[in-house]
C-alpha cells in the first residue's frame, strides 16, 4: 500500500528486494547521495554496511494501527 522513497545521507547499504507478484529477488548497493524508491508489491530490507543515515519518504501518511511498516 505504500511507496517508500530513500535518500543516503551517510553511508553505504545494501537493498534486498522480493516483487511479491512474481517472487523475483534483486540484491542493490548504495552509498551517500544515492537515492531510490520501493514500490507497491515490493517487499524489502535495508542493511547499512557501514554508519548510515537515511531520509525516508512514504507515499501516505503513517497510521501507527496498521503501519505497512515492519521491523525485526
Amino acid at each position: 500500500e505504500t511507496k517508500e522513497f530513500f535518500y543516503v545521507l551517510k553511508g553505504k547499504i545494501e537493498l534486498g528486494l522480493i516483487n511479491m507478484k512474481n517472487q523475483k529477488e534483486s540484491t542493490y548497493r548504495f552509498e551517500r547521495d544515492d537515492c531510490f524508491i520501493v514500490d507497491l508489491y515490493e517487499s524489502h530490507t535495508v542493511r547499512a554496511l557501514t554508519d548510515s543515515i537515511l531520509i525516508i519518504l512514504l507515499s501516505r501518511i503513517h497510521n501507527s494501527k496498521n503501519p505497512d511498516i515492519f521491523q525485526p
